[in-house]
């Protein structure tokens, strides 16, 4: 993905935290202990350049529980928060590669699960939430058809979010939630079973020690529903080799699109 296209990711949030701005109303923004189920519909798409592409409209669900520590006098304001995040993806991919090949419907899921703390920072007349935590994220996309020498992989990703999440009265009935994130990965492995396509093919297991990525979202919250657009997007380094004859590419992902959230 170009440079450009970060940019202007980073550009329309900043936008969007602007505007926010001028239309305070002083409401108390703290995070709250609360629970959230959401739904959302993206598209998908996974590239290895010079290689092959996967793209895909996916559905998701997905599960977030907060808790907000009480907080302690003199700093009224400052509330320390813990959070957890569950979610799974899924939607069938057309495969193709740069050699010709082609497969529609391709079996492709992904489920992710993350814990973070955080800390509410009184700004003016609004509240940044910055975060950090640990997440893991496990890829599946199964290539195997009945005319097709395919075979399955499966991706798992260690990673260290950093973020911060602005929080902002939008009318007198409505806040403006944004959230901007850092996606670090500390370990990458992925796993080609190669044995599928071919009874004398061995499995191989890549590690992938280097990527990172970004996540930002801007959701509009009227009393107990919430929605808008998130965007996602990750940059994986090539596996280390380690002696090994089998390489992962470096691959790319990018995921835009709509979430609605109920909380409770």
């Amino acid at each position: 993905m170009k440079n450009s296209a970060i940019t202007t990711v980073f550009v329309f949030f900043v936008g969007l935290w602007c505007a926010a701005s001028t239309l305070a109303q002083g409401l108390s923004l703290s995070t709250q202990t609360e629970n959230s189920v959401g739904v959302s519909l993206s598209h998908y798409k996974y590239k290895e350049p010079g290689f092959m592409s996967l793209q895909a409209k996916v559905l998701g669900i997905d599960y977030a529980g907060t808790y907000a520590f009480a907080p302690q006098w003199p700093q009224t304001q400052q509330i320390w928060f813990v959070r957890g995040e569950l979610a799974y993806k899924t939607g069938r991919a057309d495969y193709e590669s740069t050699n010709g090949l082609s497969i529609g419907g391709t079996e492709n899921w992904y489920g992710e699960v993350r814990a973070l703390v955080g800390r509410d920072v009184q700004l003016g007349q609004s509240v940044l939430s910055p975060y950090m935590g640990m997440g893991l994220r496990q890829l599946h996309n199964d290539l195997r058809t009945e005319n097709t020498l395919g075979y399955r992989r499966i991706t798992r990703y260690l990673t260290l979010p950093i973020g911060v999440f602005h929080k902002q009265k939008w009318s007198q009935d409505a806040l403006l939630v944004t959230h901007l994130e850092y996606l670090h990965l500390v370990q990458g492995t992925h796993w080609a079973k190669l044995s599928d396509s071919s009874p004398f093919s061995s499995d191989v297991q890549l590690k992938q020690p280097k990527g990172q990525g970004i996540r930002a979202g801007a959701l509009w919250r009227f009393d107990n529903w919430s929605m808008g657009p998130t965007f996602t997007y990750w940059k994986i380094d090539r596996s280390d080799p380690n002696g090994q004859i089998a390489v992962e590419p470096s691959n790319q992902t990018v995921e835009i699109g709509l979430k609605l959230n109920y909380l409770f």
